[in-house]
């Protein structure tokens, strides 16, 4: 198995205490003085970084991606993740890192002047691990220091670890003594789930930026015992899909059921449940079955979430496998029957006329949330008008919930201007 350690002020840290990662990585759980020591490093990186031309980390940011080349068979397996999927979802990400100076150019506007604010605490999401690359990136282009806790029970250590040896070895590349604070710019902590560890990483004016349910993101706002400077939210998706009555399902049907399946369903844009003219339904569900490819296992934990919620809701569905591979599933819901996210190939699928906003909000209100993050709708000559009954993010216009454009705000907000501090001028 493969040893991960703690990371702090630019040197490696283990513990006694060792957390095994679905049998092929080893972490170690971070101690006090381990959390203690990397908030203090990050309160002696800050004004350092500040000082530091931002243009300049712009192009070790993107110099590294020259280096970052993480295992991505060894994550796939670790997430149960699809690897071709793996491998197109981090080729993007690692795209848009070689054009952070456009992307800094996109979000930020002439007339103001951007300013560091304070050190950043991330806590990574478990099946998403180009988020690491997405998150870290954009702190240190706020200029601000970072400190990390992957979860346990995904690739998160490894990734974040692979990007700082990466950034490591791009700064060398540059004969510049003042970014070798950039190897200390960023602490990765492994910590337990079951220590109450955000108390002792609050502190006063810093920015938290938190993923996760609306409802765990919440809880963990409420253990930060001191005032933050902000704190950034990046919830569950909720993927709706609107077919209406004109819609050209021949054309799209192949994008929809991949939006359904991507990575088993296991995706924040996976489509969750669709709206559908009565007058397109019987062809959908038609050609649904032949259409959705699935090509990743779901993981067991998540088939068990599956029929705990299928029996809940007192659905006598039973799951179909084929080659140990979950089969793609269509659950029509009556009208106050809610739709949740499955994590997994499983969407709902409301039949709809004049009542879908009506519906939208319901399903949003049932899952506790305000909007949703990704929309795609499917007309042709109704786009505008339907298009108003929506809450999401992102509204898109015969494109799949799935595709993403990272130049684009996420979940409605560019994390780096989020983390500046601005002045106008003159």
């Amino acid at each position: 198995m493969k040893k991960i350690p703690n990371y702090i002020a630019g040197e490696p840290s283990t513990t006694n205490q060792e957390m095994i990662i679905e049998n092929q990585l080893i972490t170690y759980n971070a101690t006090y003085w381990n959390i203690i020591s990397a908030m203090k490093n990050a309160t002696l990186v800050q004004p350092l970084l500040e000082a530091i031309e931002r243009k300049k980390i712009i192009k070790v940011l993107e110099n590294a991606m020259q280096y970052f080349n993480p295992s991505l068979e060894l994550i796939s397996q670790i997430l149960g993740s699809d690897f071709e999927f793996l491998q197109e979802s981090m080729e993007k990400t690692k795209n848009w890192c070689r054009n952070l100076s456009s992307y800094y150019e996109k979000i930020t506007e002439k007339h103001v002047a951007y300013h560091s604010s304070n050190p950043t605490v991330c806590i990574l999401p478990s099946n998403s691990e180009q988020e690491s690359l997405f998150v870290i990136a954009q702190v240190l282009l706020s200029q601000n220091a970072a400190i990390v806790r992957p979860s346990n029970r995904g690739a998160g250590a490894y990734t974040a670890l692979e990007l700082i040896n990466a950034i490591h070895r791009s700064v060398d590349d540059f004969n510049d003594r003042s970014l070798n604070i950039l190897k200390k710019a960023v602490s990765i902590l492994s910590i337990s789930s079951e220590q109450d560890y955000l108390q002792l990483l609050s502190a006063k004016n810093w920015n938290y930026v938190f993923f996760g349910t609306q409802k765990s993101i919440e809880e963990m706002k409420k253990k930060l015992i001191l005032p933050a400077r902000k704190v950034i939210g990046y919830g569950t998706g909720l993927g709706m899909t609107i077919i209406w009555k004109d819609a050209l399902i021949e054309k799209y049907i192949d994008d929809i059921a991949e939006s359904i399946t991507v990575n088993g369903g296991n995706e924040c844009v996976s489509t969750d449940i669709i709206y559908i003219h009565p007058s397109c339904y019987q062809k959908f569900m038609d050609l649904f079955p032949s259409k959705a490819l699935i090509k990743t296992k779901v993981r067991e934990a998540n088939i068990h979430f599956v029929e705990r919620e299928l029996k809940k809701r007192g659905l006598q569905i039973e799951l179909s496998f084929h080659d140990d591979l979950l089969q793609p599933l269509c659950i029509p819901l009556s009208k106050y029957e809610s739709a949740i996210e499955y994590p997994a190939p499983i969407v709902s699928i409301r039949q709809i006329e004049d009542d879908l906003e009506e519906l939208i909000e319901y399903d949003l209100k049932t899952n506790s949330l305000e909007r949703n993050i990704a929309t795609a709708i499917y007309t042709e000559k109704y786009f505008d008008e339907l298009k108003k009954s929506s809450k999401a993010h992102i509204v898109k216009h015969n494109t799949p919930t799935h595709k993403v454009d990272l130049m684009l705000p996420h979940q409605g907000i560019y994390l780096t201007r989020e983390l500046l501090d601005t002045t106008f001028q003159a």
